[in-house]
């Protein structure tokens, strides 16, 4: 009874080219907060010494106890997310995407 959902010629083909969005702002996790000592300016200064982002970019800066939030712009935070995927030694990276907020 499912031949036709499951038939693959009934759906189009995933294109892996489709534009990225490169405008707008990128909120991302960092898995670092204020019982690492952790502040928003020393968040700001330890991605722009790590990176080349300019720390004016840098918006939004939220310290929690366990975790810290950042917005940037597209195409710096794919240069955030990079350089910090190649220093994170065999654990998660620290910086990462953040994932979207759950509508309650």
């Amino acid at each position: 009874s499912y031949e036709d959902v499951l038939d693959e010629n009934n759906y189009n083909e995933i294109n892996n080219s489709a534009p990225l969005e490169k405008t707008g702002k990128v909120r991302l996790f960092v898995a670092l907060g204020r019982k690492n000592d952790m502040t928003p300016k020393k968040l700001v200064e330890m991605v722009t010494s790590k990176t080349k982002v300019d720390e004016r970019k840098l918006k939004n800066v939220e310290v929690y106890e366990n975790f810290s939030f950042l917005s940037v712009p597209f195409h710096e935070a794919e240069e955030i997310i990079e350089v910090f995927k190649q220093d994170k030694k065999g654990r998660k990276p620290l910086i990462e995407k953040a994932k979207e907020k759950k509508q309650q």
